[in-house]
């Protein structure tokens, strides 16, 4: 058994090198140099020296691959016949010379590929090919912009990209920007001697060279096989494994996929509650004013509505904001405080809001009561904040450079989520949303402020303003009236039981100065309907003045009349009267 000759065993796979790939464009180019004629174009009256059309290019690289592939020994001479695979990988591979620099179009100088047509290319100079110049420096190309900005026709002129090429190139080689413009002058001395078709021509190889391989921007990309891009990729390191490891762990405790279930979740139902109350998603009820002229809409969900609809109430349940951005809501929402003794974190989150909006010349007056009548040490309606709060809105008010519109934001917010937390799931299971409710499906029957007296001792304002001198306290207030000489001052003590106190001291008539004195007392045992203020009617009465007797005219003179009167008031507003 012999031994099959060593020519005919398969030689090992030898990976090809970019030095390779070079070398055998080059081999094709120097073929083509020597076949082809590089003759003077004409392109509207514009003569163009040294070029060759795409059509010429693609016939003479499909020669230089036959003659290749051919026997050196055969005298057939090149075939001229080309099918259209042959064109595809003629076109192809003048593609990639293209890319690479080794050819260039002449006319449109940005253009990617080569086409099969009249359009005229140039052979990039020898001495610009990649296997000669494989690096850009910084200062040649430095001294390529540089010797541009020297020449004064505009054809000359720096791309944008150009330019801020060059003032990085200023800003960098600075130090030795001397030699560069000493460079620059020389190349364009040499360059004026040479003839007119010879600039051009090098004027364009040279522009054409830079354009692909100029420092920073590199169109040199070769075609690698996956073997070659495998070995590239860096082994991990054993930190690098650590870093993983903990990092899949960290996943695995915090789970962010649950968290991106459960925020879809939300998004979810947040869409489906409110899709009910938007008018892209249901047609409101009865119609939308901005499509059929008819106002019914907005006069069921005014301000001033006596009876709000269902729909507006029980937008209250979904959420604190919508239950505070609406006027009857809040209004609701501070006699449910005012039943727990807490309405005082309603009226200064209320008073926040009111100086967030205010003028430029009412912020420090208003900033500077909210702040004795909330915040301060033993102020009349001090909210529930904690001592860690309340020093850093203390420090955001004292400090000059802080805004005194947003001083107060750390309190608003804290008061707010307490609101939100506590009061707010507290309110929604209260017979006052309940009673309100009903009376809003009740459509008109009972008046929203009239159940409110029914289930509950306190009474509703519907005119509060969000800072008063003499304000309504929730625990217990006291208002002294006291008319002097043309002042006023008026005492008033109201209990969150089922009894309520007024005193008033009245002056004599005639207006006798501390003459005499008549003191009044009212004892009542429930709110009558008369304290209850009326939304639609757009007038407040107070609820003391209603259960207050005046007291006779003063005797003639300067004695003193006192009468005290005792009235026990039903649910009818009746009164019996007893006076001494």
């Amino acid at each position: 058994m012999t031994s099959l000759p060593s020519s005919s065993t398969a030689a090992p796979f030898v990976p090809e090198t970019k030095n390779n790939i070079l070398q055998k464009m080059d081999t094709v180019l120097l073929r083509i140099l020597n076949s082809a004629h590089l003759k003077t174009h004409k392109y509207f009256r514009v003569s163009v020296p040294q070029a060759i059309t795409g059509q010429v290019l693609v016939q003479h690289i499909h020669n230089a691959f036959y003659a290749s592939s051919s026997p050196s020994s055969s005298n057939q001479p090149p075939s001229s016949v080309m099918t259209a695979e042959d064109v595809g990988e003629a076109v192809h591979f003048a593609t990639m010379l293209l890319q690479y620099g080794y050819i260039f179009p002449v006319i449109d100088v940005h253009a990617q590929s080569v086409k099969e047509d009249g359009t005229l290319y140039r052979i990039q100079l020898p001495y610009f090919w990649p296997s000669h110049a494989q690096q850009a420096d910084n200062v040649e190309y430095a001294i390529y912009l540089s010797k541009r900005l020297l020449r004064n026709e505009l054809k000359h002129g720096l791309d944008e990209e150009e330019a801020d090429a060059y003032n990085r190139s200023f800003e960098l080689l600075s130090h030795m920007w001397t030699f560069i413009s000493a460079q620059a002058e020389l190349q364009l001395k040499a360059l004026k001697e040479r003839k007119k078709a010879e600039k051009v021509v090098f004027d364009t190889e040279e522009r054409a060279f830079w354009r692909t391989r100029r420092p920073g921007h590199s169109n040199m990309v070769f075609e690698e096989g996956l073997q070659k891009l495998d070995r590239k990729i860096r082994r991990p390191t054993i930190s690098h494994l650590h870093t993983t490891i903990e990092r899949l762990r960290l996943a695995l405790k915090t789970k962010p996929w649950l968290k991106m279930l459960k925020a879809s979740e939300i998004m979810t139902n947040w869409t489906e509650q409110f899709a009910e109350y938007d008018p892209f998603l249901s047609s409101p009820l009865p119609s939308n004013p901005w499509i059929s002229d008819d106002s019914t809409l907005w006069v069921l969900n005014a301000d001033n509505v006596e009876v709000p609809t269902e729909r507006r109430v029980k937008r209250w349940g979904l959420s604190v904001i919508e239950l505070v951005r609406d006027p009857i809501g809040r209004q609701v929402l501070e006699s449910f405080l005012d039943s727990e003794f807490s309405s005082e974190n309603l009226r200064f989150w209320m008073s926040i809001q009111d100086l967030k909006y205010s003028a430029n010349s009412q912020i420090e007056t208003k900033a500077q009561l909210i702040l004795d009548e909330y915040l301060a040490a033993g102020s009349p309606c001090q909210v529930n904040v904690d001592s860690r709060t309340l020093d850093e809105t203390l420090k955001c008010i004292n400090e000059s450079h802080t805004s005194r519109r947003f001083a107060f934001s750390l309190a608003e917010e804290h008061v707010f989520t307490l609101m939100s937390k506590d009061s707010y799931p507290r309110f929604l299971r209260s017979p006052i949303y309940k009673g309100v409710l009903d009376a809003a499906k009740a459509k008109g029957k009972k008046r929203i402020f009239d159940v409110i007296k029914e289930l509950s001792n306190v009474s509703v304002s519907t005119k509060r303003t969000p800072i008063q001198k003499h304000h309504k306290m929730s625990r217990s207030s006291a208002c002294v009236d006291v008319i002097e000489g043309g002042t006023t001052s008026s005492l008033t003590t109201q209990s969150h039981q089922t009894l309520n106190t007024g005193t008033t001291i009245s002056p004599p008539p005639g207006g006798g100065g501390g003459g005499g004195l008549t003191t009044s007392t009212t004892i009542s045992k429930q709110i009558s309907s008369d304290s209850l203020p009326l939304i639609a009617g757009g007038t407040s009465r107070s609820p003391v003045s209603s259960s207050l007797n005046l007291s006779p005219p003063m005797l003639a003179g300067g004695g003193t009349t006192s009468s005290t009167t005792t009235n026990t008031s039903d649910t009818s507003g009746t009164s019996n009267k007893e006076g001494k």
